[in-house]
């Protein structure tokens, strides 16, 4: 189990988008399971230390380590899928 904070910055495009509720939904499944399957929880290559999450069909969230705390990752933005 991990710890998951989400910033300011992501719950505000999440709620841009409409997709707070979902979004809130999959942080838990993080923190429970970083291999849940709807998650398809992965680094991205274009983002060196990044890391991305299935919120629905059309988004992603996106997370990167807390340097400060072990086993603790914040998801920083919410983005639509490239």
């Amino acid at each position: 189990m991990i710890n998951v904070e989400v910033t300011d910055n992501a719950n505000n495009k999440a709620i841009g988008y409409q997709v707070k509720r979902k979004l809130d939904k999959q942080v838990g499944f993080l923190q429970a399971n970083t291999r849940h399957r709807s998650l398809d929880y992965k680094p991205m290559q274009s983002m060196k230390g990044v890391w991305r999450f299935r919120v629905n069909d059309h988004y992603w969230g996106l997370t990167i380590k807390d340097p400060n705390r072990l086993n603790t990752v914040r998801v920083f933005d919410v983005i639509k899928h490239p």
